[in-house]
């Protein structure tokens, strides 16, 4: 499934702002995130062969409409209008091993009932695979909470 190299960027945040990470300590939510990062995703996935990408997105609009084959993960967009009918992705458990995105919003857990937020935890202290698009961060994980 794909190839494992490639680092995080750190241009998004100048040294002062601390890098990558201080940045995301500085802002959350729409000041970082606003759902603008898929075409980046599906430009990495095509560069490291990687078909199919596990995804909690920030963000409205339909992955599959990008070309992204994804697994939809808790905090996906969801809406059901009763009478009308659902929109949105239900959540699944994740394909492991595997590559896991996540917005930046999610991995601090702005938005997230406490579950969610506590569920991707763990990723807070990883190093990331890469970080595209300005909001997206991709994780190799082996194992759930690893």
């Amino acid at each position: 499934m794909g190839r494992r190299d490639g680092a995080a960027s750190t241009r998004a945040f100048n040294a002062f702002a601390g890098g990558i990470k201080g940045g995301f300590d500085l802002l959350s939510a729409d000041n970082l995130d606003w759902g603008q990062g898929l075409v980046a995703l599906k430009r990495w996935m095509t560069d490291h062969e990687v078909e199919e990408m596990n995804l909690a997105y920030y963000g409205t609009a339909d992955p599959a409409a990008y070309g992204i084959q994804a697994i939809p993960l808790r905090g996906s967009f969801r809406m059901t209008i009763p009478g009308a009918g659902s929109m949105g992705s239900v959540a699944r458990p994740p394909k492991l091993p595997g590559y896991v995105a996540i917005s930046v919003t999610y991995l601090q857990g702005t938005y997230l009932p406490p579950g969610d937020a506590a569920f991707y935890a763990f990723l807070r202290d990883s190093k990331p695979t890469a970080f595209v698009g300005g909001s997206i961060l991709i994780y190799w994980v082996e194992r759930w909470g690893a």
